[in-house]
């Protein structure tokens, strides 16, 4: 089992700290405005609302990737509870790239982000098919931890097939 923690960047509080105080900032404006009071007061709503997602999504919880046999499983964790919110058979994967490099891709039907931070400095797509249709995990794994696992993808292409799967599974 191999497992993979990705480190969490300084922008993602950076960016959750100025919405917040820009929320608070135009909200103490809007007090003073004769005009455009409701109009300023709901953009400030709207900026307290994006850093608080910003907080609670990218800086309260984060992902961690492993690759347990034959599976590749996304574990989010806030605080002290880690929940399981992927296991992906490995055996209906068809590639795994930097997403730099995946511009000419398929349309994906299906497409999950579980990157820890906001803005990461290089992402990866997993690519595979999920109950006949194709789908894409998009995640920020190390280079080592990309390349362990496009070598798993071409280990299993070329095994026995163990049974038919939909490339989800649940446990």
């Amino acid at each position: 089992m191999r497992v993979y923690i990705p480190e969490q960047n300084k922008k993602n509080a950076i960016c959750y700290f100025t919405a917040i105080i820009a929320g608070a900032l135009l909200f103490a404006v809007s007090t003073i405005l004769p005009f455009y009071r409701g109009v300023v007061q709901l953009l400030a709503f709207g900026f307290w609302i994006f850093g608080f997602w910003v907080l609670c999504r990218y800086s309260l919880s984060y992902f961690y990737y492993v690759i347990d046999g034959d599976n590749f499983r996304i574990v989010k964790v806030m605080g002290k509870r880690q929940q399981d919110v992927g296991n992906v058979s490995m055996r209906t994967g068809k590639f795994i790239k930097k997403e730099s490099e995946a511009k000419k891709r398929p349309p994906a039907r299906n497409r999950f982000n579980y990157c820890r931070n906001l803005v990461p400095a290089e992402k990866y797509v997993y690519f595979f098919e999920w109950n006949g249709a194709d789908a894409e995990i998009i995640f920020e794994p190390s280079e080592e931890f990309a390349l362990l696992m496009s070598a798993k993808l071409e280990e299993l292409k070329t095994a026995a097939p163990e049974m038919n799967t939909n490339g989800w599974y649940d446990e």
